[in-house]
């Protein structure tokens, strides 16, 4: 992670599989020039199993998956619900039939798995943001 003021890129890997945690916690400031940031549960084959994509420039929330390169169809309901220079949290629980997504305390969306949840082995945050907290549980 780097200092504030300045992009992040954080992959996070845990000898545990992350599909057998419950829930990911984060915790993040977009910066002022924040364009996007982008959260992704991935497989260990570097399929993307849930990506959140934050996306400031589109003033949208975006969900999507990604297997062999390819991605899928997009999940763009819902409000967009950061503000730049804001604290925010994003909570993402592995339910047996989706991901369910909360946004500073508040359901955000269910988003169907698309692959077996138990197959995931890494959490990647990337884009404009201060990374302030980030817990798998």
């Amino acid at each position: 992670m780097e200092r504030k003021g300045r992009s992040c890129n954080l992959e996070f890997v845990r000898r545990q599989q992350v599909g057998k945690s419950q829930s990911l916690r984060l915790s993040g400031l977009p910066l002022q020039k924040a364009k996007r940031i982008n959260v992704n549960l991935l497989t260990e084959r570097e399929n993307v199993a849930l990506q959140i994509s934050f996306r400031f420039d589109e003033n949208c929330i975006v969900r999507n998956s990604q297997f062999d390169q390819a991605w899928q169809n997009e999940e763009r309901e819902g409000k967009f619900c950061l503000a730049k220079d804001t604290l925010f949290d994003v909570e993402v629980d592995n339910k047996p039939y989706a991901f369910q997504v909360r946004i500073n305390g508040d359901h955000f969306c269910a988003y169907a798995h698309r692959t077996d949840p138990k197959e995931l082995t890494k959490v990647c945050v990337d884009g404009d943001l201060e990374l302030l907290f980030l817990e798998l549980k």
